[in-house]
């Protein structure tokens, strides 16, 4: 008898979680072993069962997706990984794939796309749903815009995220209010944006997190 392929799901999302059990119930292709809504159990799970696919939303109470695929039980042949989220930052994503993930998908996909991502992963090919590649492509795109930035321009940028005035950054890099207006001109050429998306394209490429906008930002009076 042929044996079909096996998965283990696991996520809070209880709506998502007995849908997609459902969903395995009605097909014919895979066998869903189990699923859980415990990060702790996930590694129970993995252990006993050794899926060939673990589809996971979930993480360590003080952890990452990245750290949470390295802790899956390693076997002769490790599970393929799909995350399920709704948007995750480039060097997440990137973590993400070193870890061994190999598939994408955000919560409201449907059957079809939870088939597909589990055939291209089992096949050792990685999958986007169709929101997340387009999201995947913006990651990568600013990737590339960061590569042609300099450090004194990325440092700018940072600055220019945490809120500081073209002087203000200048005291702090050392350097007049006229040279970092040449210089964030430059900046938004090479990244062809307008300024007001250089906060927004900061914060979504890693060079600029929330806590620095709190406490770089000097206080005015």
């Amino acid at each position: 008898m042929h044996q079909l392929p096996t998965v283990l799901l696991g996520t809070a999302n209880h709506v998502y979680r007995t849908g997609f059990a459902a969903c395995m119930q009605q097909g014919n292709n895979y066998q869903l072993v189990n699923h859980t809504n415990s990060y702790t159990h996930l590694l129970q799970l993995a252990k006993l069962h050794q899926p060939q696919v673990i589809i996971t939303s979930l993480h360590p109470a003080e952890g990452s997706m990245a750290e949470a695929c390295l802790q899956l039980p390693q076997t002769d042949s490790p599970p393929a990984i799909i995350i399920l989220s709704v948007q995750i930052r480039r060097l997440q994503f990137e973590e993400c794939v070193k870890a061994g993930a190999l598939g994408f998908m955000e919560l409201n996909d449907d059957s079809d796309c939870s088939q597909a991502a589990i055939e291209s992963v089992i096949a050792g090919r990685m999958y986007y749903s169709k929101a997340q590649a387009e999201f995947i492509r913006c990651l990568t795109h600013g990737k590339a815009l960061l590569d042609i930035t300099t450090p004194k321009e990325r440092q700018i940028i940072r600055y220019w995220a945490a809120g500081l005035t073209c002087a203000e950054i200048g005291h702090q890099m050392h350097l007049s209010e006229e040279t970092i207006m040449k210089c964030r001109k430059t900046i938004i050429e090479k990244l062809r944006i307008k300024s007001s998306e250089v906060i927004g394209f900061a914060f979504q490429n890693g060079i600029a997190q929330w806590e620095e906008q709190r406490v770089t930002a000097p206080s005015r009076a």
